[in-house]
């Protein structure tokens, strides 16, 4: 069987259809596949229509949100992978991080939250008697806590200034 994807509608929400054509006019009696297989292979099929049917400022907004998720992911395995042994460069990996959210104006607390759930690792690392990989999840919850809260400072100040300059109505 052959599927093509018909959309339906506007602008406004896409509603996605999915059609049945016959290959060269030939009529399937049977099917060698179970039932249920084919509502997977339908549900499958859909999902990744939808992937096609985006458009670029969709596309866009989708990996505006995922960037800074992506972000404090990737300092964190480049700090354990590449600068595990050198604290400085440590330090650099997560404190560019900084600019980035504030310039960018992500939310910090995307890393504060990457830092709880270092630190439950980090507990979980302790008890199988791991202490020196436990330490320095440690350190990078440590870093990640500096980083989140100091774009939420910078945040707050901002919005400080943005509340005085507007005029009471």
């Amino acid at each position: 069987m052959k599927y093509q994807l018909n959309i339906i509608g506007g602008r406004g929400k896409r509603k996605l259809k999915l059609r049945k054509d016959k290959i060269m006019g030939r009529k399937t009696k049977y099917s060698y596949y179970p039932p249920w297989s084919r509502s997977i292979k339908n549900r499958i099929l859909q999902r990744l229509s939808f992937i096609a049917i985006l458009s670029k400022n969709e596309t866009w907004l989708i990996l505006k949100t995922l960037i800074p998720y992506m972000l404090v992911l990737i300092s964190i395995l480049v700090s354990h992978l590449l600068f595990s042994t050198d604290d400085m460069l440590i330090f650099l990996s997560y404190i560019i991080l900084i600019p980035i959210f504030v310039i960018l104006k992500f939310d910090g607390r995307i890393p504060i939250g990457y830092a709880i759930l270092l630190l439950i690792i980090a507990a979980v690392i302790l008890t199988f008697g791991n202490e020196d990989l436990a330490n320095q999840v440690a350190i990078y919850t440590y870093w990640l806590l500096v980083v989140g809260v100091i774009c939420l400072t910078i945040e707050y100040i901002r919005e400080g200034r943005r509340d005085e300059r507007k005029p009471d109505t």
